[in-house]
């Protein structure tokens, strides 16, 4: 998780640097999509399948949900992104991020 916390600051940054419809631009896109889609898989269907509190369910809810969609929304609104390259790098950078965590998981 370490790694993904220092790509994530790296990507932003270079995002920033770069300046919209660069390749940073939508790499960030794709990652605030897996961090959306995080609220998804696994926090609210644990917690409603556990019937009981799950770990980080509050903060994916009261926080990264609210955030993250306004983070992609304003992304769109403001051009740093568009159309279907947008659309293929919200679906492919969480897809990878999943592997690349459920990878992790079989090796340990």
């Amino acid at each position: 998780m370490l790694l993904l916390t220092i790509a994530a600051f790296a990507i932003t940054y270079l995002s920033a640097r770069k300046g919209k419809q660069s390749v940073w631009a939508y790499l960030l896109f794709g990652y605030i999509s897996a961090m959306l889609a995080n609220v998804f898989v696994p926090h609210v269907p644990a917690t409603l399948a556990l019937g009981e509190y799950t770990p980080g369910v509050v903060t994916a809810a009261l926080v990264n949900l609210p955030v993250m969609s306004t983070l992609l929304y304003l992304a769109v609104k403001e051009h740093w992104v568009d159309g279907l390259k947008a659309a293929i790098y919200a679906v492919l950078v969480p897809v990878v991020i999943g592997a690349a965590i459920l990878t992790t998981l079989a090796l340990t």
